[in-house]
């Protein structure tokens, strides 16, 4: 009886810190950067209503769609 309680012990700490681990790894999630870059260039207004859309355009000839608010 003594043999069974020991292997039934180890079983449960075993699981206890397999879900432990799993619990504390999953909290732990990497934090992500956010990279600002800056571009110089034209703003126009593309496409016809109503999918128009603020473009910047730089020399390159890049264009990036700008995702504005009313207020800008």
């Amino acid at each position: 009886m003594n043999r069974r309680t020991n292997r039934l012990s180890t079983i449960i700490g075993v699981l206890v810190f397999i879900a432990s681990t799993g619990l504390f790894s999953a909290c732990s999630a990497p934090v992500y950067r956010l990279d600002l870059n800056e571009f110089e260039g034209v703003i126009t207004v593309r496409g016809n209503v109503p999918f128009n859309a603020p473009i910047l355009e730089t020399d390159g000839h890049n264009f990036y769609v700008l995702v504005l608010t009313e207020e800008q």
